[in-house]
């Protein structure tokens, strides 16, 4: 298992992912200040490109887990919850590592989410302004933190008319 953060005292960049096991990890996110104490605050763990949780702490009990989909290995967004208790997440990074199905652990958990620009089924994919083509998959994504969210801008390339657009 792999594991990037930034916690005021060390960096681990998400391009440059290291080692660690479950008691390090538990250590780790015990000891990850909230924002009042570092506002960029995160801590990530990654299996694959493909297989990867992220989470803020925004208060001592007060977690937001990130989790970035993917789609034929491209990123193409990501679903977040707001609201996880410092058990919870103890809980959810116990199960990810562990192989074990945390996706089902956080679906029990009584907390806000929602996800933000998943992969997009033709009817829900944005329209080209210009043409109306619908484009299925954005050429670049960044996110914007507003709040207690992040919301997901895409850049797309229209394939009928080639004018790009934001949505």
């Amino acid at each position: 298992m792999k594991y990037y953060l930034n916690d005021g005292k060390k960096s681990v960049s998400s391009n440059k992912p290291e080692e660690i096991n479950l008691e390090l990890a538990l250590e780790a996110l015990r000891s990850l200040p909230n924002e009042e104490e570092l506002k960029d605050n995160f801590i990530g763990f990654t299996k694959s490109k493909e297989e990867t949780i992220q989470f803020i702490r925004k208060q001592e009990d007060d977690w937001i887990i990130d989790i970035p989909q993917y789609k034929n290995g491209k990123y193409c967004g990501s679903e977040n919850k707001s609201g996880l208790t410092t058990g919870n997440v103890i809980q959810i990074v116990s199960k990810f590592f562990l192989g074990e199905d945390w996706k089902v652990l956080l679906d029990s958990f009584s907390i806000t989410g929602h996800n933000i620009n998943q992969t997009m089924k033709p009817s829900l994919s944005p329209k080209c302004p210009f043409c109306g083509t619908q484009v299925r998959e954005p050429k670049k994504t960044w996110k914007i933190k507003k709040d207690d969210t992040f919301l997901v801008v895409g850049l797309y390339k229209c394939p009928q008319c080639y004018r790009f657009f934001k949505k």
